[in-house]
């Protein structure tokens, strides 16, 4: 299942992603490093609005990269208290959701998440 395109097209993307984080961090430092006095100095609406374009650049790097690079997590599955139902609970990786009481488990243990739609494997653990 490994894909021999996977490693170089995360690496492509994260460099993508990296420019926009530079070019963001770049004009926020230009926008309030230089000096007010200074001849080409911008002014202050430039600098508010420059800020704020900048720092969705810088935010949208930061967080494209978190995603490329985090780790899939195994679902967690506890199994229930004495006396309660003997249904597996989980949550899914993807986004976290605790699986619903009714939701419908194929027998080898797919599940589809009703919050992100992204499918796991409750037995995966085992």
């Amino acid at each position: 299942m490994n894909d021999p395109h996977a490693k170089p097209a995360k690496l492509f993307i994260a460099v993508f992603l990296l420019m926009f984080g530079g070019i963001g961090l770049t004009v926020l430092l230009f926008l309030w490093a230089t000096p007010r006095d200074a001849f080409g100095a911008p002014p202050l609406f430039f600098r508010i609005v420059g800020s704020f374009i900048a720092i969705g650049f810088i935010a949208f790097s930061g967080a494209g990269i978190s995603r490329l690079f985090a780790s899939r997590a195994k679902p967690v599955v506890t199994r229930p208290k004495s006396g309660a139902s003997s249904q597996v609970i989980a949550s899914c990786p993807g986004c976290g959701a605790s699986l619903d009481g009714d939701a419908d488990i194929s027998p080898s243990g797919d599940v589809k998440c009703t919050y992100c739609n992204s499918w796991y494997n409750v037995r995966a653990g085992r």
